[in-house]
C-alpha cells in the first residue's frame, strides 16, 4: 500500500471505529436501560462526529429533510429526533437553535474571562425625549384563585409540548413566598445577551446600536436612572465566532463568562438573560402610556422532559427560585400592565438559569417589532422589576 493510500485511509479507519462506539454505547445503553447516561454520551459524541468528519451532514441532521440520508443519520445518531420534530413547527427559527438544549450538557469549568463594559452614553433620544407615566396596580387575583392549580397554569404559562409542570412545581404558596427584594445599595443586577445579534425589523445589519444589545442598555440605564439599582451590562457576543453566526453553542460560551463575572462580582443577585424571540405570525404589541411597546415573555428552563424525566446532568440547583421570580414579576406586571406579558414560558432544558436564585430569561418582542417598540417595552419592564425587587407581591 503506498504512503498516500495510508494517509487517505487514517480518517476511514477513525470515522468507521467512531461510528462503532455510537452503536455499541447505544446497544449497552438500551440493554442496561439507563438510556438518559447512554443518550448524553451518544449525544456529545455524535456533535463531534458530524461538526469534525462530516460538516454537511449538519443541515440535513438538523433541518427538514425526509431523505434516505436524513433516516440513514438518525439511525447512527438518534439525539438528534426530538430536535428534528420540534423544528418542523417552527419554521422562522432555524435548526441550529435547536441544539442549544444539549449543548448545554457540557457545563464545564469556567475559565472565561468577562467583556468590559461600554462608555455610557446618552439614553437614546427616541426613548428619552418621551417621559415615562408609571402605571397604576390594580390588583387582580386572589391568593385562593392562585392556589387552584388550574387556574394558575392557564392564567400564566404556556408549556412547551417537550416538557411537564405539576401542582408540585406550580404551587402558588411557594411561587408567592419566596422573597425576591434585594438591597440597592450593595447588591447587583447583571445583564447580558447569549444571542447578541439578534436585530429587529428596522435595524441595519451589524449594527449594534440597533440590537437587543442596545435595547439591553436602554434596560439598564432605566434600571439604575430612575430606580437607583447597580447594574453591570455585559455586552461580550457569546453567539459570533470566528465572523459566523453559531446561536448553538452560545450558551457554552455565556455560561464561561457569566460565571467569571460572578465571581468577580459577588455582590450580584439578579441575573437578566435578554433575547428577542423569533415567531410566526403577526408582530405582537401593545399600548401602554400612548406609546406602542412590544410584548414581553419570561422563560423557564425546567431540565425536565416529557421522554427523559428529570435531567441529572442539567440539575438546576435554583429551579423553585427561578419559578418563584418569573412569577412574582408575570403577577406584578399583568396588574400594573395589562397585555405587555404573553404567557410564562416553560421548556425542558435549563438555558443558563441555574446559577442564582434570581436568574431570568426574557423574550423581548421578535424579529417583526421595530427597535422603538423594544425601547419603548425596556420603561415598563423596569418598573415592574423595580416593584418585585423592592416590596412583596400584591393580591386581593
Amino acid at each position: 500500500m503506498t504512503q498516500r493510500v495510508k494517509k487517505a485511509a487514517k480518517p476511514a479507519v477513525v470515522v468507521l471505529l467512531l461510528l462503532l462506539i455510537v452503536f455499541f454505547v447505544r446497544l449497552a445503553g438500551l440493554i442496561s436501560k439507563n438510556i438518559d447516561h447512554s443518550r448524553m454520551f451518544v449525544r456529545l459524541l455524535s456533535d463531534e462526529l458530524v461538526s469534525v468528519f462530516a460538516p454537511g451532514l449538519e443541515y440535513i441532521y438538523w433541518g427538514e429533510s425526509n431523505s434516505f440520508l436524513d433516516h440513514l443519520v438518525h439511525l447512527f445518531f438518534p439525539a438528534g429526533r426530538l430536535i428534528y420534530e420540534e423544528s418542523a413547527t417552527n419554521a422562522d427559527i432555524t435548526p441550529s437553535e435547536y441544539l442549544v438544549y444539549y449543548q448545554a450538557i457540557r457545563q464545564s469549568e469556567s475559565t472565561g474571562v468577562a467583556k468590559a463594559a461600554p462608555e455610557e452614553t446618552a439614553l437614546p433620544v427616541s426613548a428619552a425625549g418621551t417621559e415615562f407615566t408609571p402605571g397604576i396596580v390594580t390588583p387582580l387575583y386572589s391568593r385562593q384563585q392562585l392556589s387552584d392549580y388550574n387556574f394558575l397554569l392557564n392564567e400564566f404559562y404556556t408549556v412547551d409540548r417537550t416538557t411537564y409542570a405539576d401542582a408540585s412545581l406550580l404551587n402558588a404558596e411557594s411561587l408567592l413566598a419566596a422573597d425576591q427584594t434585594i438591597d440597592k445599595d450593595t447588591q447587583t443586577i447583571l445583564i447580558y445577551h447569549t444571542h447578541s445579534q439578534e436585530a429587529f425589523a428596522d435595524s441595519t445589519e451589524g449594527d449594534p446600536s440597533m440590537s437587543i444589545v442596545a435595547v439591553g442598555d436602554y434596560l439598564a440605564r432605566c434600571l439604575s436612572e430612575r430606580y437607583g439599582f447597580q447594574v453591570i451590562h455585559n455586552t461580550e457576543v457569546y453567539d459570533l465566532q470566528n465572523g459566523l453566526l453559531d446561536r448553538s453553542k452560545a450558551y457554552i460560551y455565556a455560561e464561561k463568562s457569566i460565571a467569571a463575572i460572578l465571581k468577580e462580582h459577588p455582590e450580584i443577585d439578579v441575573i437578566i438573560d435578554l433575547h428577542r424571540d423569533g415567531i410566526d405570525g403577526e408582530k405582537m404589541t401593545t399600548e401602554l402610556n400612548g406609546k406602542t411597546c412590544a410584548r414581553l415573555m419570561l422563560f423557564n428552563g425546567l431540565s425536565r422532559t416529557v421522554e427523559n424525566g428529570e435531567i441529572d446532568y442539567l440539575y438546576n440547583p435554583n429551579l423553585a427560585g427561578n419559578l418563584s421570580f418569573s412569577f412574582q414579576t408575570q403577577l406584578a406586571a399583568n396588574q400594573k400592565y395589562p397585555g405587555l406579558m404573553r404567557h410564562i414560558y416553560l421548556k425542558g432544558y435549563e438555558y443558563n438559569l441555574h446559577f442564582l436564585p434570581k436568574c431570568m430569561l426574557i423574550e423581548a418582542g421578535s424579529q417583526k417589532n421595530s427597535f422603538q417598540e423594544m425601547l419603548n417595552a425596556m420603561e415598563p419592564l423596569a418598573d415592574v422589576l423595580n416593584d418585585v425587587l423592592t416590596r412583596p407581591p400584591l393580591l386581593n
